[in-house]
Formats: C-alpha cells, sequence, structure tokens
C-alpha cells in the first residue's frame, strides 16, 4: 500500500505507528475551541466548562456539554454533537443494562472501563467509524469516594486526581500540576471555585454566571447536581473577595 493510502481506514498503521483516522477524530473532537476542567476533592468531584451559545436565537438552556448518566454518575463531552448524544445514549444504556443484571447501581471505574473497552473495539473494525468526542466523568463510589476519570476516543481511560480536555488542555494541566498538593483536601467550595479560577487563568477573563457550566457530585448527597447562576455567582464572588483581602 502507498504512503498516501494509510489515513483511508481505521485498522491500518502508517510506518511510524499512527492510526490516521483516530487522529483525525481526535483533531474533530477539539476543533470547538472549547476547554474543560475536572477536579476531585475530598468531599466532591467538579466539572466546568464555558456554556457558549452559537446563535441569539436558541434557547441556552438546552445548550450543555454536562449530562446525567445516572445518580451518581456525569459526563462532560467536547466534540461533534451528533456523536456525544449517541455516546450519551450509550453510556446511560450500559449503566442500566448493569443495574437491570446484578441489581446495584455501576461502579464509577466500571462504567469508565466498559466504555473504554467499547471505543477501543471502534480502533480494530470497519463497521463503524471512531466517534469524534472526548469526556471526563465525575462519580461518586461508595468505596472509593469522589472520581474522576478522563476517556479518550481511542479507548485509553484513567483515574486522575484533576484533568483537562479541549483545545487549552496543556494550559489546564500547568495549571491544575501547580495545585495538585492541595487537591486532597478540597472541599465542594473549594474545588467549585478552583476549577473556575483555572478557568479564569488559562483564558485570561473574569466570567458571568451565565457564561459557565458546573457540574458536581457531592460526597454527601451522592448525587448529581448542576450548579444554578445564582449558585456560581456566589462563587465568584467569594474568588473576588479572597484575591482583594
Amino acid at each position: 500500500m502507498s504512503s498516501s493510502g494509510f489515513d483511508r481506514f481505521v485498522t491500518v498503521f502508517s510506518p511510524q505507528g499512527n492510526l490516521y483516522q483516530v487522529e483525525y477524530a481526535i483533531k474533530a473532537a477539539t476543533s470547538g475551541n472549547n476547554t474543560a476542567i475536572a477536579i476531585r476533592g475530598q468531599t466532591a468531584s467538579v466539572v466546568i466548562t464555558q456554556k457558549k451559545v452559537p446563535d441569539r436565537l436558541i434557547d441556552p438552556t438546552c445548550i450543555t456539554n454536562i449530562y446525567e448518566i445516572t445518580d451518581k454518575i456525569a459526563v462532560m463531552m467536547l466534540g461533534l454533537l451528533p456523536d456525544i448524544q449517541y455516546q450519551v445514549m450509550r453510556l446511560r444504556y450500559e449503566a442500566s443494562n448493569f443495574k437491570y443484571e446484578y441489581g446495584i447501581d455501576i461502579s464509577v471505574f466500571s462504567l469508565a472501563q466498559r466504555m473504554a473497552d467499547i471505543l477501543q473495539v471502534g480502533t480494530q473494525e470497519m463497521r463503524g467509524r471512531t466517534m469524534a468526542c472526548i469526556m471526563l466523568m465525575i462519580g461518586h463510589d461508595d468505596e472509593r469516594g469522589s472520581q474522576v476519570y478522563k476517556i479518550d476516543l481511542a479507548g485509553h481511560f484513567m483515574p486522575y486526581k484533576a484533568s483537562a480536555i479541549g483545545k487549552l488542555e496543556a494550559d489546564a494541566q500547568n495549571f491544575l500540576e501547580k495545585h495538585v498538593g492541595s487537591l486532597a483536601t478540597l472541599n465542594e467550595n473549594d474545588a467549585i471555585e478552583l476549577a473556575i479560577s483555572g478557568m479564569q487563568h488559562i483564558l485570561s477573563t473574569d466570567f458571568k454566571s451565565s457564561e459557565l457550566e458546573i457540574g458536581v457530585v457531592a460526597a454527601d448527597a451522592r448525587s448529581f447536581r448542576k450548579l444554578s447562576e445564582d449558585e456560581i455567582e456566589e462563587r465568584l464572588n467569594a474568588i473576588t473577595e479572597k484575591a482583594d483581602s
């Protein structure tokens, strides 16, 4: 096969060991100029991203990148919207099927592993293309506590103390690495404020409450919720007060 034909099939490696179709999918997934951050604190796991409404005529309440999978698990997804919607449907199916078969809720680790296995099969078989979306999964595990997992479209997944995806992933990772020593002691509000500070730092801007989308799975409530604009405004004010003091 000529060198120009290595990018025609998802199952054919180039001489350098690359799957070009997977690399194209990763490029498509990160082409939306958005960035997301997830943080695992002591009492909660938090995920945050910008809320971008592409058209002023669109109802902003229908725009989201954070999806509830179960009462204790949520995912943040960046990528192509049709692929995101399919993956959310598949995650909810896998979680529901697990509870039907075993009578208990699926753990964050088990769902992340199952989704990674499904995505990895997409790099081996020609029956369907690789999904162009990358996800951060947060949740609460009764045995392991707050959890954060990053799952890429090639089927690689790992637990993280904090992680980022999207256009400015490298800058966000550098910011999080500087605060890695304090992550294990963060309560819910501190984790939210650190996530907001991270977004403000990498984008060099001050956000309004309507410009952010934040999801939280708290250890005490053991359930997922999205922060309202009033709650986000409260945390923005707290950050400003700390900076002024």
